[in-house]
């Protein structure tokens, strides 16, 4: 068990420091938890967490949230 968990967390610290990467190639003045946080709510997302969001969940999956965000958006326009 306790291997999985590092293993999980070598992963999970890979993904996130190549966020860092990618907002400071951006040339943004936040942190990854600030960008993600403006993601959760609702905010429009920065090209560095667009461009992670691509590279780490791939195309169809960001294009499921599109998908879901337009469902939203349209349910919303409906009531």
């Amino acid at each position: 068990m306790h291997k999985q968990w590092a293993d999980a967390m070598n992963i999970f610290h890979e993904k996130f420091d190549l966020l860092t990467s990618l907002i400071n190639d951006h040339g943004l003045d936040s942190s990854p938890q600030e960008e993600f946080l403006s993601l959760l709510g609702g905010a429009r997302s920065s090209p560095a967490v667009h461009q992670f969001l691509v590279n780490s969940l791939g195309e169809v999956i960001r294009l499921a949230f599109l998908s879901f965000g337009v469902t939203i958006g349209l349910l919303f326009l409906i009531l």
